[in-house]
């Protein structure tokens, strides 16, 4: 079994029954499938606030240092990590901070233009780095990636990062949907994180 750690994206840990939490079917599932989280009495947190409109990143950068040091904690080996949405902010910080991972996917990741180089960071300590998404179905990717100061700056619209290893597309499936756990499986996320 490898272990893994499951980082939420934007508001996520405010979500009483959210795919990430220690007995979720999703959880399970996972573990079915060769992954362990890291730890089950203390899952990893982040206040999972909307950041970033405003062009600070502070949500971000304090949860990728707890990230790095949640890690440290935990384990002396890099960690696989999964992450939805926003917690490829918080996973990017986190490797600009110095954390060190193992295989690395990130799920409907918005793509930011003021990010480039923690995701640079991300590309270089981490085995591998799958980014999924998906096309104009996935709205949320699209609001989730503005430059802060939302409409009245111009920005080019990214769906994955240069710096990922793999770009891993689903057609016509929504944000919360590409966490669909079947589908998931069939795109190979779980073989990728396991390495094979």
């Amino acid at each position: 079994m490898k272990d893994i750690v499951l980082v939420t994206g934007t508001w996520g840990t405010k979500e009483a029954n959210n795919w990430h939490n220690i007995s979720s079917p999703w959880v399970k599932q996972m573990e079915q499938e060769g992954l362990q989280k890291l730890t089950n009495e203390e899952p990893f947190y982040w206040s999972s606030n909307l950041d970033g409109w405003f062009g600070d990143n502070y949500d971000w950068k304090a949860a990728g240092y707890a990230l790095k040091w949640y890690i440290k904690a935990h384990t002396n080996k890099p960690p696989c990590i999964f992450g939805h949405s926003h917690a490829l902010q918080v996973i990017a910080e986190a490797a600009k901070a110095g954390a060190i991972f193992d295989n690395v996917v990130t799920v409907a990741g918005p793509v930011r233009d003021g990010m480039a180089g923690a995701y640079e960071q991300l590309c270089l300590q981490s085995k591998n780095w799958m980014q999924v998404y998906s096309d104009e179905v996935d709205y949320i990717q699209w609001l989730g990636s503005m430059r802060p100061g939302l409409f009245l700056t111009p920005w080019k619209f990214k769906r994955y990062s240069k710096w990922s290893h793999i770009k891993n597309y689903i057609p016509s499936t929504s944000h919360s949907n590409l966490l669909d756990f079947n589908t998931l499986k069939v795109y190979g996320v779980f073989k990728f994180l396991r390495g094979e």
